[in-house]
């Protein structure tokens, strides 16, 4: 039964293998446990080196796991599951700890495996936008170990459903490719919702603070871009697209961001 299931959870692994390198750690999913346990044949070598090669750490392969980034792990780790290769593939929380990069490397790697095999899924996760609507089309929600609903995803994933899951009222939202956007309703006092998010009210002091005190900017001086509530797994937003004319008309001559993934969640795709 293990050889037929793969298993990725870097907080359960990682108590499990130190030393060991990316090339045994993989092999050792033959034998259904850890370490070498049996014959290996040149069959068994190539589908590892494939497996590692494919996820682009063939030249990690002699590293011990311990030396691995955390992203290089979570890539060994499901190749590891992939050896067999398994009938389920059951991924506990595999997006923890990884940088914008590794993720999207991670996400658009388990749509290929979707796409090209017929293993069953299992993903845990407690974000949204982590659930691939293309990949996933069954959803369990859990609260304090207990099954609170279960079905489709278009069936759970409302607004209102959610809303009474988590206790707190949110907005569910769906762009153009069915990407799943989950957001926090603010509200006043008196339980109106707010015509501006807390989330916009905060960066815009946080910025206006920074550009005035540490920059010496006039306050007059400070064009302002704002999409709130809006997706940010795309570019089709009314704020941005300003932005974007008045950096092509010359008004603005830097952009300084935190990260790529500032300016949309697509950004590895539209290079």
């Amino acid at each position: 039964l293990r050889k037929e299931l793969g298993f990725v959870s870097a907080s359960y692994f990682d108590r499990c293998f130190k030393n060991e390198s990316s090339f045994d750690i993989v092999l050792s999913a033959k034998f259904g446990g850890f370490g070498r346990r049996g014959n290996i044949s040149d069959k068994d070598v190539r589908r590892v080196r494939q497996l590692l090669e494919s996820f682009g750490i063939a030249s990690k392969g002699d590293y011990p796991y311990t030396m691995l980034s955390q992203g290089q792990k979570q890539r060994v780790l499901l190749a590891r599951a992939l050896m067999a290769p398994p009938k389920l593939l059951i991924l506990d929380e595999p997006l923890n700890g990884l940088d914008i990069y590794a993720r999207d490397f991670f996400l658009n790697t388990l749509t290929e495996i979707a796409d090209a095999t017929d293993v069953t899924i299992i993903y845990v996760t407690h974000y949204t936008e982590e659930i691939l609507s293309d990949v996933f089309d069954k959803c369990l929600l859990l609260r304090n170990g207990r099954i609170y609903a279960k079905g489709s995803l278009k069936e759970l994933f409302t607004s209102e459903k959610i809303s009474s899951f988590l206790r707190y009222p949110v907005n569910i939202q769906r762009d153009e490719e069915d990407y799943i956007r989950l957001s926090m309703e603010d509200e006043n006092v008196d339980g109106r919702t707010k015509l501006e998010s807390d989330s916009v009210t905060s960066q815009r002091i946080l910025l206006k603070s920074f550009v005035i005190d540490q920059l010496g900017v006039d306050e007059s001086d400070i064009l302002e871009y704002v999409d709130d509530g809006v997706s940010g797994t795309h570019f089709k937003r009314n704020g941005f697209q300003q932005l974007q004319e008045d950096m092509k008309s010359g008004q603005i001559g830097c952009v300084v961001v935190k990260d790529f993934s500032r300016f949309g969640r697509d950004y590895l795709t539209v290079s």
